[in-house]
């Protein structure tokens, strides 16, 4: 069986500066969802997925390219970074191509 595929979008700063928490919060809730559905997850983390060396724009947009669903983790400083508006945009654009407009999760953190 095929891992459902999800996308994981935050500024690193706020992360940062939460200790880490918004990572974490990520791995939580696929670990939890597995708990509860007893299906495999599997969500793209850049801290997880990237390794020194990738091309990391590639990497994300085809990331991007094949998830089923997006989560945005909306901090005040979520769309004043360009590479957040750019992975929303994104998938955006995709998801209305293909005429699916639920797979945006947004969590107001």
């Amino acid at each position: 069986m095929t891992d459902l595929l999800g996308f994981w979008s935050y500024v690193h700063a706020d992360d940062e500066l939460d200790g880490g928490r918004a990572t974490q919060l990520g791995r939580d809730i696929v670990g939890h969802y597995e708990a509860a559905k007893d299906e495999a997850i599997k969500l793209f983390l850049d801290d997880d997925d990237l390794h020194w060396g990738d091309q990391w724009r590639d990497q994300i947009d085809d990331a991007l390219s094949n998830v089923a669903f997006f989560i945005p983790v909306i901090t005040p400083r979520y769309f004043g970074r360009v590479e957040c508006r750019r992975e929303l945009q994104f998938f955006a654009d995709r998801a209305e191509q293909l005429h699916i407009s639920e797979l945006i999760l947004p969590i107001l953190y």
